[in-house]
């Protein structure tokens, strides 16, 4: 690789410099060299560098072939871990299927699929309630101005994530999660000015949603629609009650830890445990259009912007377009999955770290090697 400047300095290097990358002011440096030995060096470095107890990352052609993988102290190759908000693309896709089979149509109002009560008051501006404006199309896009109880405190609670990051674990279910809703304002009108801002209600909402309109449970929709045509074979949602078992513990701002209480309480907005093998699969099956009818690609890349140094937001899809174009998702856990049209690749990282911006200067470092 070269005597002048050993794998750490050059990562380190990347990693000072991936600061200015995520704030937009500059871009990553690329070695001189992009074997997959100094892939493997930069990843395990970059793991050490910010204490990551387990990581796994791979790159698959569009042919589906693994072009390199690695993994990172505990994780194996087959390992389970949370995927977090990756559960969007899935809820997403289930919407998709119902549209098809007009259950639901994306620009009806969601009051005309859910029981009486949930709507009312969860986007209200300087007392008017918009709640009953919302459209299903909406809640995909994160156009609906609704709070986000998982990152906002109010008077009456503190975030989800404020305490479960930082301090405890915390149990909360639909009823709690609309109740700490109602106390925050909305961000915008529904649909205004293609605004967009991210919040975990909007799918809490969607997974009401599905099961009221099909008269099934979320977790049964996700096996009829996803997780059977797919194939995937460890991919299940996490319930209450369920024990952590072998899923991967997270590196959090409180230390490595489990987190059954919070991961019980997202459900369709962050619910689903997974497998890098089950997420190849599943971004593959999603992108080709085998899950849902490929002409709804068209109205899933209508994107609108989540703000700077954010991604933007289709219908259950987020867009980077940086150094490289990406489609796909994050998760707030540390799961990483996308499409790279530039390089026709697929993505998929599980760092388990808390920590999309760190690895998503990552996740653009490999490509870049890979790209030489």
């Amino acid at each position: 690789v070269g005597s002048e400047m050993c794998i750490r300095d050059r990562f380190i290097t990347i990693i000072i410099t991936g600061v200015l990358f995520i704030s937009g002011c500059g871009r990553v440096a690329v070695p001189e060299y992009s074997s997959s030995d100094v892939m493997l060096e930069a990843f395990d470095e970059y793991c050490m560098t910010y204490n990551i107890s387990n990581a796994e990352v791979r790159l698959v052609d569009g042919t589906g072939e693994t072009l390199w993988d690695a993994c990172y102290g505990e994780s194996e190759g087959d390992s389970l871990f949370a995927v977090a908000s990756i559960t969007k693309m899935f809820t997403a896709a289930v919407i998709f299927n119902l549209d098809e089979k007009s259950l639901l149509s994306l620009d009806d109002c969601i009051d005309s699929y859910l029981p009486d009560g949930i709507v009312d008051g969860i986007a209200v501006i300087d007392g008017i309630d918009y709640s009953h404006e919302i459209t299903v199309r909406e809640l995909l896009s994160h156009t609906s101005g609704i709070a986000d109880y998982f990152s906002e405190n109010s008077d009456e609670y503190i975030s989800i994530r404020s305490e479960s990051y930082y301090k405890n674990d915390v149990l909360y279910d639909f009823d709690l999660a609309l109740d700490m809703t109602r106390q925050l304002e909305a961000h915008f009108e529904p649909g205004e000015d293609d605004q967009a801002y991210y919040s975990d209600f909007n799918y809490q909402l969607l997974g009401k949603i599905i099961e009221t309109v099909t008269g099934q449970s979320l977790e049964y929709n996700y096996d009829k629609y996803i997780i059977s045509p797919a194939g995937l074979d460890d991919t299940f949602l996490f319930e209450p009650g369920m024990d952590w078992g072998d899923i991967l513990p997270i590196d959090m701002p409180c230390g490595t830890t489990t987190r059954p209480l919070m991961e019980s309480g997202e459900r369709s907005a962050g619910g689903l445990i997974s497998t890098v093998d089950d997420l190849s699969c599943f971004i593959q099956s999603y992108m080709n259009g085998e899950l849902f009818d490929i002409s709804y690609f068209e109205e899933i890349y209508d994107f609108a912007s989540l703000g700077a140094g954010r991604p933007d937001y289709g219908l259950g899809l987020m867009r980077y377009d940086d150094n490289y174009e990406l489609y796909g998702h994050t998760g707030s856990f540390g799961s990483e999955l996308f499409y790279c049209p530039d390089l026709d690749i697929y993505i998929i990282c599980s760092a388990n770290n808390c920590s999309n911006a760190k690895n998503m200067n990552l996740i653009e470092y490999l490509l870049d090697c890979y790209a030489r």
